[in-house]
């Protein structure tokens, strides 16, 4: 159920300074795509109780995510076919349903972001979440397998744009370009720092420059000896 959106950027700049975001959100789930109404010149739009904010999608999949994506609204010129302006794409959200405990209430607070390495601060959307599993061991059992692969229709170009900025985003990264040579190049480059790190921990534990205390009976005499951790372990 998607309560409403924070501080999000103005799409409409124009002349007139009352001209702002015309904000809809579009939600997808597994072979489901569905939408809110539009809220018209506001940056913090709610949604109202009686308006179309909250949608119930039967899973097929345990491992499957919830994909929401804000837009600003763009209705194009009106009687002229050739000239439609797509709508302006915010920022979107990936949850995943895996990650919730069955049978609880959830109000969730979301930064939105429309560049893939989430370097942009796009607003913020507030929805309130919930899953039920009618058989959990079952639903345990299938997160096993392999999801299958859900197909969705749309009847006009808009809204497969819409469709495709949801689920993939703004870059897609299924196409080479340098855009997602650059995305995947830092994605590397981040596992090698953490990679670094580990390794300097795992250094640190092994090569402790500390000695241990270690008492060996001797007769009736008991002898305290200093052990030298770090150069049994080099030796070794």
């Amino acid at each position: 159920e998607i309560i409403g959106c924070n501080d999000l950027p103005n799409m409409d700049v124009s002349v007139n300074v009352n001209d702002k975001t015309d904000p809809f959100i579009a939600l997808v789930m597994e072979d489901n795509m569905v939408r809110t109404d539009i809220i018209h010149d506001t940056l913090s739009p709610r949604w109202m109780p009686w308006s179309t904010r909250a949608f119930a999608f039967n899973i097929v999949h345990p491992s499957s995510l919830l994909m929401l994506g804000v837009f600003d609204f763009d209705g194009g010129i009106t009687g002229i076919s050739d000239i439609i302006d797509d709508h302006d794409t915010i920022g979107r959200v990936v949850i995943d349903c895996a990650k919730f405990q069955s049978g609880t209430t959830y109000l969730l607070h979301y930064q939105l972001h429309d560049d893939p390495q989430e370097e942009d601060a796009r607003g913020e959307i507030i929805l309130r979440f919930r899953v039920e599993w009618n058989n959990e061991s079952e639903a345990k059992k299938m997160s096993l397998i392999a999801p299958p692969r859900f197909l969705i229709n749309v009847d006009n170009t808009k809204a497969f744009k819409v469709l495709r900025y949801v689920c993939r985003g703004k870059i897609d990264m299924e196409k080479a370009s340098l855009q997602t040579i650059k995305i995947q190049a830092n994605e590397i480059k981040s596992y090698g720092t953490s990679i670094c790190y580990a390794i300097d921990v795992l250094l640190g534990v092994l090569l402790w420059r500390g000695r241990a205390n270690i008492s060996i009976p001797f007769s009736s005499i008991v002898l305290n000896v200093w052990f030298p951790i770090h150069s049994v372990v080099l030796f070794l």
